[in-house]
Parts: structure tokens; sequence; C-alpha cells
């Protein structure tokens, strides 16, 4: 079996064994990628793809690929440097092919409207504290900055508080689930309801404490959407490790480049479905660590920033 990273392999592979597991076919890492200016926007509205550097030819950069003796195989994760949304998604290797598994996974997902409608209120609550945000660093006299509020960010936190309050309210009706995808729907709610509390208007001014609770409820909202989404959250720079007794990809932690992560995650090869785990405890955050399945069930977690 062979596990590498998207930007390393491991040394202790002899070089034609190397050879066979360099996934760039031959191409090395520079250390300064070249600067070239950035072409103007072609289309209005639309994701900006940042032009891939020259520090790998490939497009995905700090993924994980595991592959198996039998020649299956899973990859998730890394950033993808030409993707609208910068994320490999899953993908699966059967008969030698690569087979992304992003749509068909949320298709058979009950609860992918329920993550994109978090997702949506995440980035509402954003925009509408950047508003706000941009009002307090200006310095607006009072009586003006009280007038842009009620045009702008205040208005967008009010229709945002009642978006998060229909979500919460359709996720408490749903009826019938499977007993993994009602637990996802509870641990969802519990982060919807620690975000509504962060949610109220600025009114008359813009004080840091508001913004830090606005920005706390950002982040609840966030967590709320993951457990509902049909794979794990992007990231980076997280190692599959493969389980022979239970048959099961694991995935733990990495990074989403603003912070570190430790959930746990597995992957069910027979029925091609993520399951997230929720542990009573688990080890620090971390990212770029070492994950490792003896084949007796366990799997050994070392190392990592």
């Amino acid at each position: 079996m062979n596990c590498f990273p998207a930007l390393l392999v491991l040394a202790l592979l002899s070089p034609a064994a190397a050879r066979a597991a360099e996934p760039f076919g031959g191409v090395k890492a520079e250390t300064i990628p070249e600067r070239k200016e950035l072409p103007p926007v072609e289309e209005k509205g639309k994701p900006y793809k940042v032009p891939a550097t020259n520090w790998e030819k490939r497009p995905v950069l700090w993924g994980w690929t595991c592959e198996l003796a039998d020649g299956t195989g899973l990859s998730f994760g890394g950033v993808h440097q030409t993707a609208d949304d910068g994320n490999p998604h899953t993908a699966v290797l059967a008969g030698g092919t690569w087979t992304n598994l992003a749509e068909d996974l949320r298709k058979k997902n009950p609860l992918q409207k329920h993550h994109d409608a978090a997702r949506a209120l995440r980035v509402a609550i954003k925009d509408a504290l950047a508003m706000a945000r941009h009002l307090y660093f200006e310095g607006k006299p009072a009586g003006e900055e009280a007038k842009l509020l009620a045009a702008g960010a205040d208005p967008a936190i009010a229709k945002a508080a009642a978006d998060l309050a229909k979500l919460t309210g359709e996720l408490k009706a749903l009826k019938d689930l499977a007993p993994y995808e009602a637990g996802q729907v509870q641990v969802a709610l519990k982060h919807l309801e620690a975000g509504a509390a962060g949610l109220k208007p600025f009114g008359q001014s813009v004080t840091p404490e508001a913004m830090a609770a606005m920005r706390s409820a950002q982040v609840e909202v966030e967590r709320a959407a993951e457990p509902l989404d049909a794979e794990p959250a992007g990231r980076a720079l997280s190692r599959i490790a493969y389980d022979a007794k239970s048959k099961l990809y694991v995935l733990f932690g990495g990074t989403h480049m603003d912070y570190e992560t430790n959930d746990l995650w597995v992957f069910d090869p027979a029925q091609r479905k993520w399951q997230q785990r929720h542990q009573d405890a688990a080890p620090e955050p971390r990212c770029d660590h070492f994950l490792e399945a003896p084949g007796d069930g366990r799997i050994v977690l070392y190392g990592g920033c």
C-alpha cells in the first residue's frame, strides 16, 4: 500500500518504488514560485481562479492519496488550484481509473440541501460582518454610521437571523432519518443554536464586542454545515489510512489554511459513503501528521504541526 502526500514521496522507498509512487512525473518542487502579472477578471460575478504557480505542474497541492495493493484507492483533500471552490473532493480508484464522487455523494445525501443552506447562511453572515467592519475602520460620525448600518449591515443581519431560524425549524422537523443522519442533525442544531446568540443588529454603532460575537456566529454556522455534508469539509495535509480489519479508510484532522481541526471521518468503499465519528476525546488539532493502520482495527497517530 502506498499512501503519499501531493508534495512529498517518502525517501524510505527504493528508487524504483519512488518513481512508481511519484505522482507528478518527476517534476520537482521549487522553493520560490514564478511571479506573473495577474490577468483581468473575464466574467463578472464568477469565482476568480488564481493562476497555478510553478511549485508543481499538477493542479492539486497538499492532498493525500492512499492506494492499496489490489489496485483500489481513495484520494481526498488538498488545494485544487484551478477548481472554482478550490476543493478536489472525494475520488476513488478502481480498474486503473480515478473517479470523482462529489456529485454522486451529494445526490445520495438526504441532508445536502440543508448543508447548502447553512453554507449560504455562513456567507451571508460573513458579508454582513464585512460591511460592519468597514464602517468601524472608516470612523464615520455617529449619526452617519447609524444611518449606514440601518441601510446595509443591520437588515442583512436580520435576514440572516431569520434564515437561521428557518433552517433550525426545518432540521427539527425532519422525520424518518437513518440513525447516522439523525445524529448529524443534532450536532448541527447545537451549532446553529450557539450561532443564533451572536446575530444581533449593531444599532447605533459598530463595537469590537459585537463584531466578535458575530464572528463567533459565523464560525458556529460553518461548523453546523459540516456534519450535514456528504463528505468532510475541504482540508489539506491530512493523511489517509486504510484499516484492513474494518475495511474503512480513516481521515483525521488537517488544515483549513486558517485553522487546524481534529475531526474524525471514515469512508466505506463498499457503500461509497463518508461518516463522521464523534469521539469523547481526541488528540489536539493538527495537520501534516502521520496516520497508520497496523491492521488490527486500531489507527496510530503521531507527529504533525
